[in-house]
C-alpha cells in the first residue's frame, strides 16, 4: 500500500511539474482586437484565445502541442530557400521557383515493364505519368519541399504568436518569410514558370501552380503577425506587393496562370482560392471580386453534380482524398468569397448543386464504414478521419447536428490537431470534439516540420490535365 502511495505522489508530482513547465513557457493574452484574416475566422480565434485564457481544458492539448512545435523550430530553417536547390532552372535564375511533377517517372522503372514504345531505356526519356504514385525523389531534388517546410513552420509559429504573444516565435516566422521572399540574396521570384517539369516533355507547366495552395493559409499567417515588434511595416509592405501586385499578376496574365484558371476539378478551385487570398493581402480587392463572382458558375455548377458527386474527383485513383483536397479548397473560396460580399456557402444551382450538397454526399460513408465507396482508393492508409476540417468547418456554418454526429464517429481524431484552434468547436453543450481518451491513428496525421495537421498540407498534388477550353 505505501508503495502504490509513494507511486502515485510521485506521478503527481511529474503532473504538476510538467503544468507548470507549460504554463511557464508562455502567457495567453485575451485583450487584443480579432485579427484580420480571411480563411480563419479572426472572431473565432479570439474566443478561442479567451476561452484558453479562461482554463478550457480541451482547447489546451492542441495549444500545448502547438507551442511545442513552434519551439522546436526556432533553430531551423537555414536551407529553406529557393537558392538551396541542386538544379537551376531554364532561366538560369535559382531564384526561379522550379518543381518536378509529382507523378511523373522515367519511362524505364520498373513499373513500366515493357518500356513505352518512345522510352529511350538508357536516359529513361521521356518522363511519364503514373497517377497516385508520388516519385518522391525527383521532387526531393527542387523546392516543393523546403516550400512546404517554410509555409507550415510560419504557419505554425504565427498561431503561437497569435494565442500567446511570444515575439520569438513571431520573429522566426518573419526571418523566414524575409528569407524566402524578400532577401535579395536569397528571395523567390514571383513566378512559377517553371513548376512541373517533366523531363524530356517540358521544362515546366501549370499544374504546378497547385502546389502553392498552402499558401492561403499563409497569407493569413502574415496577418497574425501584422501587431509584431519583429516585423517591420517595411516587410509588411514588400510582402504585400510580393503577393498581391507582382504574383497576381503573374498568376492572371502569364500562360501558365491563364492555362490554370480553365482547370475543371481541384486545379480550378485552389487557383481560385490562391488569386483571391494574394489579391486580398494587399487590398486588391477589385481582383478578389472578379474572381469570387465567377465560382458558382465556373466551379460548383461545372465540378459538383446535382446528388453531390464530384466526378472529376471520384476518377482519380485516389478519390476520397481527392474529394476532401477539392472540399477544402470549396471552403476557402466561401470564406475568401465572403469578403466580396458573395455567399457561396448558401449558394445552390437551379438543379441542387451546392457545397453542401458535396459535403452531405459524404457524410453515410463516413457514419457507416461498412457502406462501400463506389470509386477507387489506392491508398491504403487512408481513414475518414483527414475529413475532420471538413466536417469541423461544416458544423461550424449550418450547424446542423449531422455534422456533429459525423465528427464524433470519427473515433481517432486527435486532441491536438490544429484544427481544433483555427476551426474551433464552440458550442459547449453538443459540442462534436472527440475526447481525448481515444487512440490516434499515425495515418491520419502529418507533422512536417510544425504542429499537427490533419492533411492541411499534405493533400497529394493533383497532375492530371482536365481542362475547359478557354472561350477567346
Amino acid at each position: 500500500m505505501a508503495d502504490k502511495a509513494a507511486l502515485f505522489f510521485l506521478v503527481l508530482v511529474c503532473l504538476v511539474v510538467k503544468a507548470l513547465s507549460i504554463e511557464a513557457r508562455y502567457t495567453i493574452v485575451s485583450d487584443d482586437p480579432a485579427p484580420s484574416t480571411k480563411v480563419w475566422d479572426g472572431t473565432a480565434l479570439l474566443k478561442v484565445r479567451q476561452r484558453l485564457h479562461e482554463g478550457d481544458k480541451r482547447l489546451q492539448i492542441a495549444l500545448d502541442s502547438l507551442v511545442e512545435s513552434a519551439d522546436s523550430l526556432m533553430s531551423k530553417g537555414k536551407n529553406w530557400t529557393v537558392m538551396a536547390k541542386k538544379h537551376t532552372p531554364p532561366s538560369g535564375s535559382k531564384h526561379d521557383y522550379e518543381s518536378a511533377a509529382t507523378y511523373y517517372w522515367p519511362c524505364n522503372s520498373p513499373d513500366f515493364q515493357p518500356p513505352p514504345q518512345e522510352c529511350n531505356v538508357t536516359t529513361g526519356l521521356p518522363w511519364v505519368p503514373h497517377d497516385g504514385h508520388a516519385n518522391r525523389a525527383a521532387i526531393s531534388e527542387f523546392d516543393s519541399l523546403p516550400m512546404k517546410e517554410m509555409t507550415a513552420a510560419v504557419t505554425t509559429l504565427s498561431l503561437s504568436y497569435f494565442f500567446t504573444r511570444n515575439e520569438s516565435h513571431s520573429a522566426k516566422a518573419v526571418q523566414l518569410l524575409y528569407q524566402w521572399f524578400l532577401d535579395p540574396e536569397t528571395r523567390m521570384n514571383p513566378n512559377l514558370e517553371f513548376t512541373s517539369l517533366r523531363p524530356g516533355i517540358t521544362n515546366g507547366s501549370s499544374s504546378g501552380i497547385i502546389a502553392m495552395h498552402v499558401w492561403v493559409l499563409l497569407t493569413d499567417s502574415i496577418r497574425l503577425l501584422s501587431s509584431s515588434d519583429a516585423f517591420p511595416q517595411s516587410y509588411q509592405d514588400s510582402l504585400k506587393s510580393w503577393f498581391s501586385q507582382q504574383f497576381v499578376d503573374w498568376f492572371m496574365h502569364s500562360k501558365n496562370g491563364k492555362r490554370e484558371s480553365y482547370a475543371r476539378n481541384n486545379h480550378g478551385t485552389w487557383y481560385d482560392a490562391q488569386l483571391m487570398s494574394y489579391a486580398l493581402l494587399g487590398n486588391n480587392t477589385a481582383v478578389a471580386k472578379q474572381v469570387a463572382e465567377q465560382v458558382a458558375e465556373k466551379r460548383i455548377d461545372t465540378q459538383i453534380e446535382p446528388d453531390g458527386e464530384m466526378p472529376y474527383e471520384e476518377a482519380r485513383p485516389n478519390s476520397k482524398t481527392y474529394c476532401n483536397f477539392n472540399l477544402q479548397g470549396m471552403l476557402n473560396v466561401a470564406c475568401l468569397s465572403l469578403h466580396s460580399g458573395i455567399n457561396l456557402w448558401n449558394y445552390t444551382s437551379k438543379d441542387g448543386r451546392s457545397i453542401k450538397k458535396a459535403i452531405d454526399f459524404i457524410l453515410p460513408f463516413i457514419m457507416n464504414t461498412t457502406k462501400p465507396w463506389p470509386h477507387t482508393e489506392i491508398n491504403k492508409n487512408f481513414t475518414w478521419e483527414r475529413y475532420f476540417e471538413v466536417l469541423q468547418r461544416a458544423w461550424n456554418q449550418y450547424g446542423e447536428e449531422k455534422y456533429a454526429m459525423a465528427i464524433r464517429s470519427l473515433h481517432n481524431v486527435s486532441p491536438d490537431d490544429i484544427v481544433h484552434l483555427v476551426y474551433p468547436d464552440l458550442t459547449s453543450e453538443k459540442a462534436s470534439f472527440v475526447p481525448p481518451d481515444r487512440t490516434v491513428l499515425g495515418s491520419s496525421y502529418f507533422v512536417f516540420e510544425g504542429a499537427k495537421w490533419s492533411t492541411m498540407f499534405f493533400n497529394p498534388v493533383d497532375e492530371d490535365t482536365l481542362r475547359i477550353t478557354p472561350s477567346d
